[in-house]
């Protein structure tokens, strides 16, 4: 091998690196660019699904409050509390918890952790789950209790007590117009954790800062909690302990070692008080992990829920990626050998590798989230209560600007409304549940999901309340997504047609060019002078053609990504047909067959030459494909009188011709029909649903004549210029 030659390979070499490189890059990016959004997706999920657990147990809180806790009886009882002796304290507290007790008892069965009443002075008054722990001042501890009894108002959230930490809603009480204390319930992660696994069968962890647990928790109570696997910061209730709720997915022993991972990768990460989503691997699987920051009253970052699930995601992105870069790697290898084949017989191609080297566009995605509401009010619709969150939904201001209206106002349909309000009558004590439009205050419509139940107050008021959740957001991103879907599934339906016309117009030319330089570099004791430097020219000619197909072709790839539209121009016919039949004279000459093209020389027509050049490759090499050797192809044209504006052009051949059940599967992309040449030749079944795509672009139409074992005739039409 000469030096010449040492440098050309090793320059093919550096070339197919660089390739590999980039196809390895573009892998990757869009490998990570979907792995990405999958973690978002997680985390968004998990949050998600906690507001609105928690939001339900709040409105469940409210109820348990108002029927259960805020009676005459109670408040009346309590009201004699409030700096009393020690012994009539007593008293009254034995008698809230005789009076209590049962329904605590029944509510505790249904996640109800806590229920704690507290004097006005922010003192513990009596706690259901610790009878015998009182008289403790709770105002350092428990800003929930403190801002309750300090402003007189409700206050939920989480918080860590001197017991045991908890989601908590904290009622004031009074009784006579005057306030006498407050009362709080609060559930247990535990109960969160219930409700998350009938939404998702994962496992579920809770952790709490264990500054927040050594500052607040009693001493003796502290046995409750043990030190994180994740972190020494942090800690965990053995109640509610997550390898106590390993699964056969999520053993203890992969738990502990998904633990393991976390501590040592992402320990410091847990300081930032985001949400996020991790991947961790471990003997060949794939899992994630989720966190969601909870923050307490005072809006500091004190605990994360966490979600640990296998992965079954990334097995189809990596499989994909293994297709992409394989399916290419392929294909730069075999493009790379046989243009340093043709290059070491003195042809020179350089410019055509540089121009096979190309890159593809990705895409990305985008998720958001959803409003909760809640709203009370009477049968005829006037409204008695409603949150904060559903005034921001509605776009007020104020309770009292929205008790202004009847929510009847707020539908678009009222009609709609009464349907609902007249189930829940005859369906009594049962929820209704359904969609409807809404109006908000400045007239814009929003599309609201609602979960109504109708109630009965002890003086014997009927009243409606309903959870409110704005879902207008979320259908619009569940069309953006499909949207989405279906632009990625086209464009990689254009990147497989695009390989497939590739491998369908190389191969005939390719296999001529084979042949040839096979004569020459393994017989070349049977060639004369004058046959090698026919062959040689024939080559050339042949490489050169080739050049200019794998231009066109490479053209028409960037149109279909969207880089080239359609650009039609007045095109003199007959020289375009006679250019396109020289190109594929060669695979015509191996199988001595004729090519006659007879179009009128003065024929102008206004199309899109390089779709014009590929309609006539395509017809051309199907006519040579199924034509016998020594056989006649005719390409030739005729006015349509008395419509001018179109030409029709005929690729007539007298092959082995098409059975007619096989006709209407010629233009169809699902049945990809294709029979192999009369010498074995092998076809994609794309060549004509691409002639019928272009076709149709120029608004021209196309039809097949054809007898089995006479030949075929292929008519269509192309625009004139007028």
């Amino acid at each position: 091998m000469s030096k010449k030659q040492r440098n050309v390979l090793w320059l093919f070499v550096l070339a197919f690196i660089v390739a590999e490189s980039l196809l390895f890059l573009v892998g990757i990016m869009s490998f990570q660019s979907k792995r990405n959004h999958i973690l978002k997706e997680h985390t968004n999920n998990l949050q998600v699904s906690y507001e609105s657990i928690f939001n339900t147990y709040s409105l469940v809180s409210d109820v348990i409050f108002e029927q259960i806790i805020n009676t005459q009886e109670i408040t009346e009882l309590f009201s004699r509390a409030y700096k009393n002796s020690d012994k009539r304290q007593s008293e009254i507290r034995d008698s809230l918890f005789q009076i209590l007790n049962p329904s605590y008892i029944e509510l505790s069965s249904q996640a109800i952790k806590q229920l704690h009443f507290h004097l006005p002075n922010n003192v513990s008054f009596l706690r259901f789950r610790r009878p015998q722990k009182f008289g403790d001042d709770l105002s350092d501890v428990r800003e929930s209790v403190r801002l309750a009894n300090a402003n007189q108002a409700y206050k939920q959230g989480f918080e860590e007590g001197k017991v045991y930490n908890g989601f908590r809603f904290v009622y004031p009480m009074s009784y006579n117009n005057k306030h006498i204390g407050t009362v709080e319930t609060s559930i247990s992660f535990g109960a969160i954790n219930q409700m998350l696994h009938k939404q998702a069968d994962n496992v579920y962890s809770f952790i709490i800062r264990k500054s927040v647990v050594d500052d607040k928790v009693f001493k003796d109570e502290k046995h409750n909690y043990v030190t994180s696997a994740i972190s020494t910061d942090w800690v965990e209730e053995k109640e509610y302990l997550h390898y106590n709720y390993s699964c056969k997915d999520l053993p203890q022993e992969i738990l502990k070692k998904l633990d393991y991972k976390i501590k040592s990768k992402y320990q410091n990460k847990l300081e930032e008080g985001l949400p996020f989503s991790v991947y961790i691997r471990l003997d060949e699987r794939k899992y994630i992990v989720s966190f969601v920051p909870i923050f307490n009253i005072k809006k500091e970052h004190v605990a994360y829920i966490m979600s640990y699930l296998l992965d079954v995601y990334s097995d189809t992105c990596v499989s994909r990626l293994i297709t992409f870069i394989g399916g290419g790697s392929l294909l730069i290898i075999i493009i790379v050998i046989l243009f340093y084949i043709i290059y070491i017989k003195n042809i020179t191609i350089e410019d055509q590798h540089s121009a096979l080297l190309m890159s593809e566009a990705r895409y990305k995605h985008i998720y958001d989230t959803v409003d909760i509401g809640i709203i009370t009010n009477s049968l005829d619709g006037k409204i008695v209560m409603a949150n904060p969150k559903l005034l921001d939904v509605l776009g007020y201001t104020s309770l009292k600007k929205l008790k202004m209206h009847n929510i009847t106002d707020f539908y678009v349909d009222p009609e709609l409304r009464q349907k609902f309000v007249d189930k829940l009558v005859l369906e009594e004590y049962k929820q209704v549940s359904g969609e409807a439009l809404w109006k908000k205050k400045d007239g814009r419509e929003i599309l609201i999901r609602f979960f109504s139940k109708k109630h009965k107050d002890s003086a014997g008021f009927t009243y409606i309340e309903s959870v409110i959740q704005d879902i207008t957001e979320l259908r619009e991103l569940e069309e953006s997504l499909r949207f989405s879907e279906a632009g990625l599934q086209e464009s990689n339906a254009a990147k497989d047609r695009f390989f497939s016309i590739l491998a369908h117009d190389l191969r005939g030319p390719f296999n001529s060019l084979l042949g040839l330089t096979e004569i020459i570099a393994l017989q070349p004791e049977t060639l004369d002078d004058k046959r090698k430097t026919r062959f040689i020219h024939l080559i050339h000619k042949g490489v050169k053609n080739l050049s200019s197909l794998i231009e066109n072709l490479l053209e028409w790839s960037r149109s279909q990504q969207g880089t080239i539209g359609f650009n039609p121009k007045e095109i003199k016919l007959e020289p375009l047909v006679q250019e396109t039949a020289n190109l594929l004279s060669e695979v015509g000459f191996s199988k001595e067959i004729a090519l006659l093209v007879n179009i009128d020389k003065n024929i102008k027509i206004l199309a899109d030459e390089d779709m014009v050049k590929t309609i006539f490759r395509n017809l051309i090499s199907n006519a040579i494909k199924y034509t016998h050797k020594e056989g006649l192809i005719k390409i030739y044209s005729r006015d349509l009188r008395p419509d001018k504006s179109f030409i029709e052009i005929s690729v007539e051949d007298n092959g082995v011709g098409i059975a007619k059940e096989d006709l209407n599967k010629l233009f169809k992309i699902d049945s990809a029909y294709s029979n192999p040449g009369t010498e074995k030749e092998k076809g994609t079944g794309l060549g004509l649903v691409l002639v019928k795509e272009f076709l149709e672009k120029h608004q021209g139409t196309i039809h097949i004549e054809s007898e089995k074992g006479i030949g075929t005739k292929v008519i269509f039409t192309l625009p004139t210029v007028p």
